[in-house]
């Protein structure tokens, strides 16, 4: 596999090395932002429904019929009596009232005057009876003489059922909507249950989707970085003569899985750099804190870091300059750039990766920011 990944390590090479930029973050409506306003919908399950509306006991009580019964109020179950004198003098009836228990003669919204009043006809000795709903009365008469009448008349209250309101009767109830009624129509409104309108505004750096496009191109490209930078290393290390840190790159990969091709070209070009093998060199990776590449590639007024690598490549001989010093100085410098430009790849990418762990996917989506601390383990591990 390593051998494959290394035919495209020229690719690189191609690539002019520049400073790095942090992602560009961007502010829009999206979905990873939440939701600020639901569809609207009608829908009876979510919104609840429109009941008909009906005459029930399960609205407000409007009235209770009223209907007569002896225990409504103004009923009176009777057993009061009246008697009273009647004296006829000439054509004008004399009546004297005889009171009985101290009640009233008005009873059951009937006046015994209204009973016998001047209604008592002229007759011939002998009775006369009335009756109404309440009053039950006999009057008997006497001819004494002439156009003179004696006689008494006797009443006795009748039972008097008054009418009232009783649940007996029935009830009536106010018009309303009941859950209780048949449903009619189902109600609108906005819910989390339904899809969004609108999402709310936020500032992101990648959606969940280009999160995922990035960490499967990030893995993709780490498997040709990490196998062309080793070789890179070791080029800069023989350049600069740092035989100990060259110890240590091949110890690294000496017994890795699957960079067995790797550790076998880093064992070479540790042979052509110093003239002697590896195992033959008295350095140790203890030795190795002591050597540090060069700052500053200069020769004459050029300076490396004036170039990039496809700059480099183009660049032509002062007139003064010696071939040789500008011939080493270029494969020096465009070796060093070639370096600069693998180690730049994960020093970028840890950065990208940095800034979306901090975004708002990986705060919101656990999977998603576990992926990306384990890129994150893999970009590190491999530099």
């Amino acid at each position: 596999m390593i051998r494959n990944l290394l035919a495209s390590i020229f690719l690189l090479s191609s690539i002019p090395y520049t400073a790095f930029a942090e992602l560009a973050i961007r502010t829009e409506r999206n979905a990873l932002c939440g939701v600020e306003l639901y569809e609207e919908r009608y829908d009876g399950d979510v919104c609840g429904w429109v009941y008909f509306e009906k005459q029930t006991n399960a609205c407000p009580l409007d009235y209770v019929k009223s209907g007569p019964d002896l225990s409504c109020p103004e009923s009176d179950l009777g057993g009061r009596k009246i008697s009273t004198e009647i004296r006829k003098i000439n054509d004008t009836w004399t009546i004297e009232w005889f009171r009985l228990n101290g009640v009233s003669t008005t009873q059951g919204n009937e006046d015994i005057k209204v009973i016998l009043g001047n209604s008592i006809p002229h007759s011939n000795s002998g009775s006369y009876a009335r009756e109404t709903s309440y009053w039950s009365c006999k009057a008997s008469f006497v001819n004494t003489s002439g156009s003179s009448w004696y006689g008494g008349m006797n009443c006795t209250t009748k039972p008097y059922v008054a009418s009232c309101p009783l649940e007996k009767f029935g009830k009536v109830y106010k018009p309303c909507r009941h859950e209780s009624h048949d449903k009619e129509s189902p109600k609108k409104c906005r819910s989390d249950k339904f899809a969004a309108e609108r999402y709310n505004s936020c500032s992101f750096y990648k959606t969940p989707e280009e999160i995922d496009a990035f960490i499967e191109a990030t893995y993709g490209s780490l498997a040709i970085n990490s196998a062309s930078l080793p070789s890179k290393q070791a080029d800069v290390y023989g350049t600069f003569r740092q035989e100990a840190t060259f110890v240590c790159l091949i110890e690294k990969y000496s017994g890795l899985e699957g960079y067995d091709d790797v550790a076998a070209d880093l064992i070479k070009k540790f042979k052509e750099a110093f003239g002697y093998p590896y195992t033959d060199s008295s350095r140790t990776c203890a030795d190795a804190a002591n050597e540090a590449i060069p700052t500053s590639i200069t020769a004459g007024a050029l300076n490396c870091s004036d170039y990039t690598l496809q700059s480099i490549k183009t660049l032509a001989k002062p007139e003064a300059m010696n071939l040789l010093v500008f011939n080493r100085f270029k494969s020096t410098c465009t070796t060093k750039l070639s370096y600069d430009l693998a180690v730049s790849w994960f020093d970028e990418k840890l950065l990208e990766i940095n800034q979306l762990l901090a975004d708002v996917v990986a705060k919101k989506d656990t999977e998603r920011k576990e992926q990306l601390e384990s890129l994150r383990t893999s970009v590190a591990e491999s530099k």
